[in-house]
């Protein structure tokens, strides 16, 4: 039997039948193309999601936006498959009005055309009272020679209608996000089993990871990430037994003042309940030296709890800056534990 070696070219261009390799359909089957226009390109990428399973080539294209309602199986060839987006809305906008169940997306770079343009870069929005659930966002990458991110978040789960479902046993993974105004990663009113890990979130005015739970909702793992931002590296508003461990979560004096529009602290837990903060390391004060080596302005604390915090945990965190207050309890519950911290 004689066997026919497939060129590696006609598994990515997809031939006549415009499928992938290993399965996926190539989305220039479709007519999207480096040269093209971003209206063509995001009609091209529209029809090809909906046909199946996606793999974008290890090129670049400029699309004015993309919209799906239904589960998304979309994905790049790493850091070169580079999409930018124009216009003033989101990036990937995936609203959704019933049930997505096991969206993908992975391995590609994406910017806005202008430097804090659009809304945010992907953006799951819950419709009547819809539910997404055990999906993945593996390897996005904002690109940091440009700083073309998104004006809002680079990443928005918006569940702010507050289904009862809503967002829930989901991961994000092994990106490299620019935060905008907003935040980096931003969960309003999401739910059960969520996992952030292994993401850099670098630079922007916003929160690195900002969360809210919906009522009853547990358990969110937010470790092994290094949130480096201007705005606070993490604030959970009324999230139940989150695990934050093994973060590195730094102001950067070294280019700019702190920009404290919502948060005095690095990590913050406000009307949250059982939670573990431990093992961090958490740094950028006031009095750091800043450009110049002038001192800047930086957080007060390294970790407040307030609110109505309770049965929450910080311990053995790394905290360390000039003119930081380790830890600051407001909540008055008298049922937090905070022990064994080190200023370094």
């Amino acid at each position: 039997m004689n066997l026919t070696k497939i060129p590696a070219q006609m598994l990515l261009s997809g031939g006549a039948s415009g499928e992938g390799t290993a399965g996926f359909i190539n989305p220039e089957a479709y007519g999207m193309d480096p040269s093209a226009s971003g209206a063509v390109n995001k009609a091209a990428l529209k029809a090809a999601v909906a046909a199946g399973p996606v793999m974008i080539p290890a090129k670049s294209y400029t699309l004015s936006g993309f919209q799906h309602s239904g589960p998304i199986h979309m994905v790049g060839q790493g850091i070169a498959t580079r999409l930018t987006f124009t216009g003033s809305g989101a990036g990937i906008h995936l609203p959704v009005s019933s049930v997505n169940f096991g969206s993908v997306i992975d391995d590609f770079t994406m910017n806005h055309e202008t430097p804090g343009g659009g809304t945010h870069g992907i953006h799951v929005e819950m419709l009547d009272g819809g539910y997404f659930g055990k999906w993945q966002m593996f390897n996005i990458y904002n690109d940091l020679s440009d700083r073309h991110q998104f004006g809002q978040n680079a990443v928005y789960l918006d569940n702010s209608g507050g289904a009862a479902d809503g967002i829930a046993t989901g991961v994000i993974e092994g990106c490299q996000l620019t935060a905008g105004a907003w935040a980096g990663i931003h969960g309003d009113l999401i739910g059960d089993s969520i996992k952030i890990t292994r993401n850099v979130v670098n630079a922007g005015a916003g929160i690195a990871i900002d969360l809210s739970q919906v009522s009853g909702a547990r358990q969110i793992v937010i470790e092994d990430n290094n949130l480096t931002t201007f705005g606070g590296g993490l604030l959970l508003d009324s999230c139940g037994q989150t695990f934050v461990n093994r973060n590195w979560v730094e102001h950067p004096a070294y280019l700019s003042e702190f920009l404290p529009t919502r948060v005095d602290a690095q990590l913050t837990l406000f009307n949250c309940y059982n939670c573990y903060v431990t093992h961090n390391t958490i740094r950028g004060g006031a009095g750091d030296l800043g450009p110049g080596g002038t001192p800047i302005t930086g957080a007060n604390y390294g970790v407040v709890l307030s609110g109505t915090t309770q049965l929450s945990t910080v311990k053995e965190n790394w905290i360390a800056a000039v003119a930081i207050v380790r830890t600051y309890d407001s909540s008055g519950s008298g049922t937090n534990v905070i022990t064994d911290n080190v200023n370094g």
